[in-house]
């Protein structure tokens, strides 16, 4: 779950940015954790989504 936590922070961190590159950077990391996630896209954006929650209990 450690990858998914660390892309799900980098993202949500570059996401709420308002510099165009840091947005980018976003949609790169997500396109990245989609193809490196293992598993079906699905199974991929539920372990980033529960990452992302986790991450947001801190």
């Amino acid at each position: 779950m450690g990858f998914f936590k660390d892309k799900a922070a980098e993202i949500q961190r570059d996401a709420h940015s308002t510099d165009p590159a840091d947005i980018q950077r976003a949609a790169d990391t997500l396109s990245y954790v989609l193809a490196e996630g293992g598993g079906t896209t699905l199974q991929t954006l539920q372990a980033l989504t529960q990452a992302t929650e986790e991450n947001n209990r801190r």
